[in-house]
């Protein structure tokens, strides 16, 4: 899951952000307009701040520091432009883990 561009290993709370969890639709996406306004509404889900409030930016930094203390951050979304012309920063992005190895923990139940 995805706050402020900030990649955070939820899989410890598999019964909230596993298939079928009251938040799964937060994975895989930045999800920092949706939590700023509190929403579960498909179009919040773009991690856009672009008109937030100075409230919703509060909200929205109370839930990204109950994630820093929580869940292990594991990387960093980089915009598409930087990918297509600098792979070096692509791959380091990634500190600890990859999308790859949460997917399969997920899989083996971990």
């Amino acid at each position: 899951m995805t706050i402020k561009g900030k990649i955070y290993d939820v899989s410890t709370s598999k019964m909230f952000y596993g298939p079928g969890g009251s938040y799964a639709m937060f994975v895989g996406r930045d999800a920092s307009r949706a939590l700023a306004q509190l929403s579960f509404k498909p179009e919040y889900f773009n991690g856009s701040l672009d008109g937030l409030s100075d409230a919703q930016l509060e909200i929205l930094q109370d839930w990204e520091y109950k994630f820093m203390s929580k869940y292990a951050w594991v990387g960093q979304l980089v915009p598409k432009k930087t990918l297509i012309e600098n792979k070096t920063e692509e791959e380091s992005v990634w500190n600890r883990t990859s999308a790859e190895s949460i997917k399969s923990r997920y899989a083996a139940g971990e």
